[in-house]
């Protein structure tokens, strides 16, 4: 997926396939892939806007934010496995 020029649509595919029920109706299959291209293009913005310009090396604040965001992910996922995400 590094390599792939659209590497969102590939996410997605691979989530549709995974999660989406086979019997999902066209219109909730059209609003998830709005929801999970929101989702990506907040993830995309916060890490644009959050990161230190002009380092060469992330810096301790650019890996903060993303530990933060990996438990905030990494919660989700538990949540989703209970049932319980929302």
């Amino acid at each position: 997926m590094p390599d792939s020029p659209k590497p969102i649509d590939d996410a997605w595919n691979h989530f549709a396939r995974v999660v989406i029920p086979n019997d999902a109706k066209e219109v909730q299959r059209a609003e998830m892939r709005k929801s999970f291209f929101a989702g990506a293009y907040a993830l995309f913005t916060i890490l644009m806007k959050e990161t230190d310009d002009g380092e060469d090396e992330p810096t301790e604040s650019n890996i903060q934010l993303m530990r933060h965001a990996e438990a905030n992910l990494m919660e989700f996922v538990k949540d989703l496995g209970e049932s319980k995400a929302h």
